[in-house]
């Protein structure tokens, strides 16, 4: 995954910005640190378990054409999906198959906020991710609650 996103990054001449959550392993973080740590396209590696920067996920989606984002969380997917201009979910083989968490993933692909791919698609879905030139509908919550609020007031 993480080489992937590197010779994609060098191939197509862009930076990477990267963050991990709390929730992210000691043994990822320390790959992640590894890797990118001394690498020229990486601008950012913020590793959350040992300094978590209020509002760098924010600046980083905002910052970023493309978005690739884990499918474990789908707050982050969320916030990802509202904001960012292109998002990319990476699953996971070792995934619950049918969870809630994948069937809100599958939807929001098939609506079109999120573009979904695993190991072997991801060189390809960061390709088209790249490539898309129309604006994607995003997420927005907000204004649905809104309307459904003032339906019921």
């Amino acid at each position: 995954f993480i080489e992937t996103v590197r010779q994609e990054a060098n191939r197509m001449d862009v930076h990477l910005l990267v963050t991990t959550s709390r929730r992210t392993s000691k043994a990822f973080e320390s790959l992640l640190e590894k890797t990118c740590k001394n690498d020229p396209r990486c601008k950012l590696l913020v590793l959350a378990n040992r300094m978590n920067i209020e509002g760098v996920v924010a600046g980083i989606v905002g910052l970023s054409k493309v978005v690739l984002v884990t499918g474990e969380s789908i707050s982050m997917v969320s916030e990802a999906a509202s904001v960012a201009d292109r998002v990319i979910v990476f699953l996971s083989t070792e995934r619950k198959k049918n969870s809630k968490i994948e069937k809100t993933l599958l939807e929001l692909s098939r609506n079109e906020c999120v573009l979904l791919t695993e190991q072997n698609g991801l060189r390809d879905t960061i390709q088209k991710a790249f490539d898309v030139k129309e604006t994607r509908p995003k997420l927005n919550d907000a204004k649905r609650i809104e309307e459904a609020l003032r339906r019921i007031v």
